[in-house]
């Protein structure tokens, strides 16, 4: 943004799409983490492109040219594909690590090499049949991707919440089982109970990923919009009344809101406008987005964009 602000638009979008390129490059890798990485590097892009739409001074032909370039890009891979294979083998691989060193092999998980020496986790582990656990892992990775493969938004969320449920109940007549009741299972029980905990711990964190996937699809039908705006600006001097005044020139269709399903919120605010999806929460805040004060869940773009706040 530096050489956008120094008057070099053209450097300063090159930049701009080198960042996305990197976002893209990063989530094609294997695990969710880099995935994550991914999503946090086309969030911060984002940002600087509203901004870059505020300061720059480009023809409609010229912010609708930069805007084809972006929707160029490789798309953004799916939470789905993470889970389907490296997640679950990585998963797996836990388990077997933990039927070998016992425990400790969740400090080898963090980087520590276990000792292989503690007789009593050996003999608790050794004794145990790992078996069910293995198959009960694979049981709710195939929920989880056939859950997060369905289309509609609203009927995954309800899938995965439910599995979520499941999840926390499981971890929890898992991890409350008495002393005695411990002391009395056999090989096959302790292995599953082993496993159910491990899953019920694990399992649920992946939800989260799923949601940052799905604020950054909105915060790109935020984006969109806000390109279309821009040359509509260009055009006229003036943001349009209603978003449907950029059909057909500027967009080929209003995008609705991925969370509610209905129109995204748009106002005219003196000389710019808000923009906003309710986001995760569902819940209409008001245009607060996360780095407001009171904080709310919404993405928002507004125009002109706000100078930052010094923390």
């Amino acid at each position: 943004m530096m050489r956008a602000t120094d008057g070099d638009f053209e450097t300063g979008w090159q930049d701009l799409l080198a960042c996305h390129r990197l976002a893209r490059l990063l989530q094609r890798g294997g695990t969710l983490m880099e995935m994550l990485i991914g999503i946090a590097c086309e969030q911060m892009a984002a940002k600087s492109e509203a901004a870059y739409l505020d300061h720059s001074r480009l023809s409609s032909q010229q912010i609708m040219a930069s805007w084809r370039e972006l929707e160029s890009l490789q798309a953004m891979p799916l939470v789905a594909d993470k889970m389907e294979l490296t997640e679950r083998l990585v998963f797996l691989q836990m388990i077997q690590g933990f039927a070998r060193y016992g425990p400790e092999y969740i400090d080898f998980s963090a980087g520590i090499i276990p000792k292989d020496k503690n007789f009593w986790s050996r003999l608790f582990t050794h004794s145990s049949n790992f078996d069910v656990a293995f198959r009960n892992a694979n049981y709710w990775f195939d929920r989880h991707v056939a859950s997060l493969r369905v289309a509609n938004r609203y009927d995954r969320a309800r899938e995965l919440t439910i599995m979520k449920n499941e999840l926390w109940s499981l971890k929890y007549h898992a991890s409350n089982k008495s002393s005695i009741e411990k002391e009395l299972l056999g090989p096959k029980e302790r292995g599953e109970m082993i496993g159910n905990i491990m899953i019920g711990l694990l399992l649920p964190n992946f939800h989260k990923v799923q949601a940052a996937a799905e604020r950054t699809e909105q915060a790109f039908r935020n984006l969109h919009l806000a390109f279309a705006l821009a040359a509509y600006h260009a055009d006229h001097r003036r943001y349009p009344q209603m978003l449907a005044e950029l059909e057909p020139k500027y967009i080929d269709k209003i995008p609705d809101d991925l969370f509610s399903g209905q129109p995204l919120i748009y106002k005219l605010e003196n000389d710019g406008y808000l923009l906003y999806s309710v986001g995760g929460n569902g819940i209409d805040d008001g245009g607060q987005s996360y780095d407001d004060d009171p904080k709310g869940d919404d993405l928002v773009i507004r125009m002109p964009v706000p100078e930052p706040k010094l923390k």
